[in-house]
């Protein structure tokens, strides 16, 4: 006789949960398997943070993944033309549309480094504060500049406990950060139809392609495994050593490169939120700032950034960026606390949200003051 497979109740309970927590009921596309036990698990470069706020039934981080990935399949089907995704036909087209696109954009290489330095100025609203070196590049890149994982044979000698707990809290409000520099990077990327017509004038088949390549790397990387090889795109380093903070990125094409140069500018922003004392401040981007997690941050991070912004009034939009920087300049404890209230979505977190723009408007009226000031930085 047949040996018949025996299913665990327990084990087609938690199936069922999985797919109702994380999938939308015209969503048939799947996470890949790993990444939904995490989702649930809270086992993510976020880990259990203090930003979260309580959640129901659900932990918090679900209910923001179910709408990225949900958004993210309907945006992909539409840039291909499909009903249902396949990831293996996905990876092909992208590799071929990759190919193409590279090819076209070799004989306008120069424009294209122009509209994206132009694009970032607008987004950020940013005049002659800030130096920037683009190129755009087929070459192979590795961003060198952090380690793939944490340093565990780092040894800091503290000075106290209290230290130790002080930064063991900044780790956590670092890796948060990173995810919403990774956030606000992608919001800015999905915003690049506001360079459609630039973009066709310069080639008329040029915007299709970078519609399908932003989907379905979005779509991709939720869908395969960390552990497949994969080759950086772009890089991004800033140098502080000027009079002016310097932006320098590279990318294989004119999206990846727009999105270094935003991250770039987001780090500049987000520097004044780093720890003061040499020691912290090493330990910190140590334990925060490596490659394993840019993937999830990558993941998470749009949905916390849209959080975010929904909590700052449309017409205070154009300084949203900068009320961010008041926000992460705050020490660890007061972050998470108002973070819980943004993400909460509750009416303290408007009003502390509502708080930090009148600062950010005071320091912004105050003559010869910016937030990209190499004076603000460290």
């Amino acid at each position: 006789m047949g040996s018949k497979k025996i299913i665990k109740v327990g084990d087609l309970n938690a199936e069922l949960l999985k797919e109702s927590f994380l999938y939308q009921e015209d969503i048939t596309e799947r996470m890949f398997p790993k990444y939904e036990d995490d989702i649930l698990n809270n086992n993510t470069s976020l880990g259990d943070s203090p930003c979260f706020p309580v959640g129901d039934e659900r932990n918090f981080l679900t209910k923001i993944m179910n709408d990225r990935f949900s958004k993210i399949v309907k945006k992909s089907r539409k840039a291909f033309d499909v009903d249902e995704l396949n990831d293996v036909d996905i990876e092909k087209l992208l590799t071929d549309v990759l190919f193409e696109t590279t090819s076209m954009e070799s004989t306008i290489i120069n424009d294209l480094e122009s509209l994206a330095v132009d694009f970032i100025k607008k987004e950020f609203n940013i005049v002659d504060e800030v130096e920037f070196d683009v190129e755009i590049t087929s070459k192979e890149l590795d961003d060198n500049t952090i380690n793939d994982t944490p340093d565990s044979n780092l040894d800091i000698e503290f000075d106290d406990h209290n230290q130790i707990v002080y930064a063991k809290d900044s780790v956590y409000k670092r890796r948060f950060v990173n995810a919403l520099i990774d956030g606000a990077s992608k919001r800015v990327i999905n915003n690049i139809s506001k360079l459609e017509s630039e973009i066709i004038d310069l080639n008329p088949r040029l915007f299709n392609n970078y519609d399908k390549i932003i989907s379905g790397s979005d779509y991709l990387l939720f869908t395969i495994s960390d552990d497949n090889d994969t080759v950086d795109g772009g890089s991004v380093e800033l140098d502080l050593s000027g009079e002016k903070p310097k932006v320098i990125a590279k990318g294989m094409i004119l999206p990846i490169l727009i999105n270094q140069l935003s991250k770039g500018c987001m780090l500049i922003l987000s520097n004044n939120g780093l720890p003061k004392n040499d020691k912290v401040l090493k330990y910190v981007l140590n334990k925060s700032d490596f490659k394993q997690a840019e993937n999830w941050d990558s993941r998470i991070g749009l949905g916390l950034w849209d959080k975010l912004c929904d909590s700052i009034p449309k017409d205070e939009f154009k300084i949203k960026e900068y009320v961010y920087s008041d926000l992460v300049s705050l020490e660890p404890i007061e972050f998470f606390n108002i973070m819980k209230e943004v993400l909460g979505g509750t009416k303290l977190g408007k009003s502390k949200i509502s708080e930090l723009i009148d600062k950010t408007k005071d320091t912004l009226s105050d003559d010869g003051d910016s937030y990209f000031s190499i004076d603000e930085l460290i």
